[in-house]
């Protein structure tokens, strides 16, 4: 790839005045700043596609704001993504989740880039998932941005309910055969 300008430059002169004309002639070679643009896209078509098909939600926030979301995402908010971008993704959590979430997305700093959380994600028909929001600090199209990882946790959160239940019952049996035995 290459671009091209030209400059030659001619005077003449004669009784009446003196006469000049210029051309630029410049070569310059074009073919690394093409070859980084299509680089350039093709990993960001990678990405994408890795995106589009991970199995966890995947989005990107600027100024409090979805610019990104992949159909995971989507799927586990029974919303559709175009509905999605634009608003705040704590407008996707339940209420009693939200200050678990902010206090979340303030503890990232220069030092502190990745952090987690559990909460509940409030789907569009009102039922609740729970999730475990992994979030991190980034740069999305030049601008700071906030990265986060959401997976639907739901079965294991209700498993191990379920376990904390069971070892309750259990501990209060073995206190109620401690107490006849005495």
């Amino acid at each position: 790839f290459l671009s091209s300008r030209r400059r030659h430059t001619r005077c003449s002169r004669d009784w009446s005045s003196d006469v000049c004309s210029s051309d630029l002639i410049s070569w310059s070679d074009l073919t690394a700043i093409r070859q980084g643009e299509v680089a350039l896209r093709e990993s960001e078509g990678r990405f994408r596609g890795m995106m589009e098909q991970m199995v966890s939600g995947f989005y990107v926030a600027q100024g409090g704001r979805f610019v990104y979301v992949n159909p995971a995402l989507a799927r586990m908010a029974g919303q559709a993504r175009d509905a999605m971008l634009g608003r705040d993704p704590l407008d996707l959590i339940a209420e009693a989740s939200r200050a678990a979430v902010r206090d979340a997305q303030n503890r990232l700093t220069a030092d502190l880039r990745n952090t987690s959380c559990r909460a509940h994600l409030t789907q569009r028909n009102g039922a609740e998932t729970i999730v475990d929001l992994q979030l991190s600090r980034g740069v999305w199209d030049r601008e700071p941005a906030l990265f986060a990882v959401v997976e639907d946790i739901t079965e294991r959160a209700r498993s191990e309910e379920k376990a904390a239940d069971y070892l309750r019952r259990l501990e209060n049996a073995m206190q109620e055969i401690g107490r006849a035995h005495v």
